[in-house]
């Protein structure tokens, strides 16, 4: 019987005609056959036995895989020791930290600087990075020093084309600037004139953007704000806070100092949105385009909020798309360091320098050494021979 057994079950198709006992011919696995006897008996046992064979083959193999399958999945993933909540929220963290590349940096500046200077991110909505102790307490108090005797009542660009500022009610504070390379401190403090604002009881500087509208830009002229740099010189009582009021404070600033800076001031509009409270020596730093420095940014709008007791010392740098000079100067620029008479060179070999001084230093101050030329732009050149004395 194995044999006819063994046929039909390979048989995909229609079997040759097999004898039967009755003595008639059949077709293999024909269920319509009603005779039983003989081959045909045999063969519908063993179709039914295959059928049953086959499906138990099914089932087998797909418990297999199911088991094959979670097998799989707990060598590839690690086991759920801790609640998964908690672990997905681990990996956002950390997500989080290297995606925004500063969660807090250490910054280490030379003898001169202030120790213990640190970055942190303050917003993402604008780019906001708060620096602790970027400024000494000796750099402060000369700034105001410096700045106090030139106050003058603070003015608004009131006109972009034509590039003219006036008085408004929006900004009552009072301000100066200093130019680079006033004294030796503000030049190590920055490489561009700076303005210094004062603001007195209920002074403040209502909601506005650095950047300029794109619309009266050059693309030449390199007057386009990128981002702003505050430098608080003081601490305050009471208000004086920077303000985005459609800023939104990063997760990680807000885990480090909780709710404070969401502190309520209603003479800045209610409660404040993301604020930044001074603090004398920090500074802020805050971006008002996007990453490509093509659109303005409409979260970095800002304002400063009114004192409400005491006063508040700052110092505001901006950064250019380009080289700036409408405010800015070098006290050692290429045109004056230079020699007046064609022989001054062959002069100062001969020791004419010495000899005679007094003519000497007023018509060939390059070849005495009296001055340094530097290249345009050179500006730690520029540092270097102002501060050392070489030029009056």
């Amino acid at each position: 019987m194995l044999a006819p057994a063994r046929r039909r079950t390979l048989q995909s198709h229609p079997s040759p005609d097999l004898p039967t006992s009755s003595g008639k011919t059949t077709t293999g696995f024909d269920d319509g056959d009603q005779n039983f006897g003989g081959y045909d008996a045999d063969k519908v046992f063993y179709r039914k036995a295959w059928r049953t064979m086959t499906a138990s083959r099914v089932v087998t193999r797909l418990l297999g895989l199911a088991l094959a399958s979670a097998l799989l999945f707990f060598l590839l993933y690690e086991p759920m020791s801790v609640p998964q909540a908690v672990r997905m929220e681990q990996k956002n963290k950390d997500r989080r930290d290297h995606n925004n590349y500063v969660h807090e940096l250490e910054v280490s500046l030379d003898a001169a600087g202030s120790a213990g200077t640190r970055i942190e991110p303050f917003s993402w909505k604008p780019r906001a990075f708060t620096i602790h102790n970027f400024l000494t307490e000796e750099e402060c108090d000369h700034l105001v020093a410096l700045a106090e005797p030139k106050l003058e009542a603070s003015e608004v660009v009131t006109d972009h084309k034509e590039r003219k500022s006036s008085l408004s009610s929006a900004r009552t504070s009072y301000g100066t600037f200093l130019q680079r390379y006033a004294d030796e401190i503000v030049g190590r403090i920055e490489e561009k004139s700076m303005q210094i604002l004062r603001y007195e009881l209920h002074q403040r500087y209502t909601k506005h953007p650095d950047t300029h509208p794109r619309e009266y830009l050059r693309d030449t002229d390199g007057r386009q704000r990128i981002a702003t740099i505050l430098l608080y010189l003081s601490d305050v009582d009471e208000g004086g806070e920077t303000n985005f009021p459609m800023g939104k404070i990063s997760r990680e600033y807000r885990d480090e100092h909780g709710e404070g800076a969401d502190q309520e001031n209603r003479e800045c509009g209610g409660s404040l949105q993301a604020a930044v409270k001074p603090k004398k020596g920090d500074a802020l730093l805050f971006f008002g385009m996007d990453g490509q420095n093509t659109y303005e940014d409409p979260y970095s709008l800002h304002e400063g909020c009114p004192v409400l007791a005491g006063s508040k010392w700052s110092a505001t740098i901006w950064m250019h798309q380009g080289r700036f000079r409408d405010m800015e100067y070098s006290l050692v620029s290429s045109e004056v360091c230079e020699d007046k008479h064609k022989n001054c060179e062959h002069w100062a070999k001969q020791g004419q320098c010495e000899a005679t001084e007094a003519y000497m230093k007023l018509y060939c101050r390059l070849s005495c050494g009296i001055c340094h030329k530097c290249q345009e732009g050179d500006v730690l050149c520029e540092r270097k021979y102002r501060f050392a004395g070489a030029q009056a």
